[in-house]
């Protein structure tokens, strides 16, 4: 305010406020990490999601720091350890996944999540200062603007002005920060190059498995089978959802059903497997999640610029050489799923609707 009301002040408050932001944003070293910390109490009976979720998390990892019911902690927000998930999509962690006792994330060293603090503090604040700048007031096309009652009037282009405000800085700050050297815009580009780099790493996957197992490779990558299926917590109960799908599709009859005989046997067919595929798979998804972090890789190589060096992905997942292909003994196991899927098809739908199925 005192800048603003500068005599020789040749700026817009709205300017005013931009360049504060921008300073506090990006000359973030001059705040003090102790500014950040933030109290609260974990009351089990209490639905406070954010605690619940910290306490969740902390259990068994930092269970001396877990007060009695009741007691008060400290704590900062963080930056996520992950950004992406393996398909590329921007994770979104509430602030009970981001939460650290203050001890441990200064030794991790990690690094706090502005946004949130900004969100919490500033950005409300600011809005009032910048909520009557022309930008934010609605246009004389607005209904709010055809509103006989003045004080009526008057107050729906007060809330108007300030969300729309609010939404500008939001936007602004999100733009400005920089997390570990990335910039929001580097972010955008480095979601799109990792969904790519997922596509990719499947595309891999599916040639190195045809060449050492043949068609049985769709129980991995099939249309309707994948091996992420046998990783389920209920693996038979997901196998049945997926298979009425493709039997309804087939079918064309999106309201078939199966008497629970046939339910039974059909799940009692397949329950023979997951527990025999079950280190196959573990062992390939350790190997897929290689493949993805190594095509990761080759697109900070081929693109620096515009998703980042090398040097910023995490340690962890800089994969230079492409991975191997675990060894797959239980060959005979996903031709009898395989076999399975379809003999149960064809007993259901019949032979001719299966066969104009998988032949179009």
């Amino acid at each position: 305010m005192r800048r603003a009301m500068d005599i020789n002040n040749v700026q817009s408050l709205h300017e005013i406020v931009e360049d504060v932001l921008r300073d506090a944003i990006i000359n973030h070293e001059q705040w003090n990490f102790e500014q950040f910390i933030e109290t609260d109490a974990w009351k089990p009976d209490k639905d406070n999601k954010a605690v619940q979720r910290f306490i969740g998390r902390m259990k068994g990892k930092y269970d001396t720091k877990i007060l009695v019911p009741g007691g008060r902690f400290s704590y900062v927000v963080t930056h996520p350890d992950t950004t992406f998930d393996l398909h590329g999509r921007k994770l979104e962690p509430t602030k009970g996944e981001k939460m650290e006792f203050v001890d441990v994330a200064k030794e991790l060293g990690k690094e706090l999540d502005l946004y949130h603090y900004y969100e919490k503090t500033i950005i409300g604040l600011c809005a009032r200062f910048i909520m009557y700048d022309k930008r934010h007031e609605p246009t004389p096309s607005d209904k709010i603007m055809q509103i006989k009652d003045p004080d009526e009037k008057y107050k729906q282009i007060d809330d108007h002005a300030q969300k729309k405000a609010k939404s500008w800085l939001e936007g602004f700050v999100k733009e400005n920060i920089i997390v570990n050297g990335i910039t929001s815009k580097i972010m955008v580009s480095r979601g799109n190059a990792y969904k790519c780099a997922y596509r990719n790493a499947i595309i891999e996957a599916q040639e190195m498995l045809y060449q050492k197992i043949g068609s049985s490779y769709e129980i991995f990558y099939g249309k309707w089978l994948s091996y992420e299926i046998f990783m389920a917590s209920n693996p038979i109960e997901v196998l049945w959802e997926t298979f009425m799908k493709c039997v309804r599709k087939i079918s064309k009859d999106k309201n078939l059903s199966v008497d629970d005989e046939m339910r039974e046997k059909i799940c009692s067919d397949f329950a023979r497997y997951p527990s025999e595929l079950a280190k196959c798979i573990e062992e390939y998804n350790l190997f897929f999640h290689k493949l993805v972090y190594h095509m990761r890789y080759k697109e900070h190589v081929s693109i620096p610029e515009e998703i980042g060096p090398v040097s910023s992905m995490r340690k962890n997942e800089i994969i230079a050489d492409l991975p191997a292909l675990p060894h797959i003994s239980e060959i005979g196991a996903l031709d009898d799923i395989n076999n399975l899927w379809y003999f149960h098809l064809e007993d259901i739908t019949g032979s001719e609707a299966l066969a104009k199925y998988l032949n179009r």
